[in-house]
């Protein structure tokens, strides 16, 4: 593998966050895929509710991964990753 996703960002309405790790158990998922897969350090979920608040941890820390659910109140899903793929060059 040559890229490895050790920190992944949610930008997700705190229903949406509660909903993916309540019912579909989302950390424990992924934990158990990558023990499945033999690999060793399953990546962390970080988690936000704003389009601000996501390029301020983004200004903070690198994450290879970044989710971003629909229907948040302030994100326009096209216009933040544009922003976010500036960061990321």
């Amino acid at each position: 593998m040559s890229k490895k996703v050790r920190e992944i960002l949610l930008i997700s309405t705190p229903y949406d966050a509660w909903v993916m790790e309540e019912d579909c158990r989302l950390s424990e998922a992924i934990n158990n895929e990558y023990k499945g897969l033999n690999l060793s350090h399953p990546p962390r979920l970080n988690w936000v509710s704003s389009a601000d608040a996501a390029l301020a941890e983004l200004n903070n820390k690198h994450f290879d991964l970044v989710i971003i659910m629909p229907r948040v109140a302030d994100v326009k899903v096209s216009a933040t990753a544009e922003k976010i793929r500036a960061k990321g060059s």
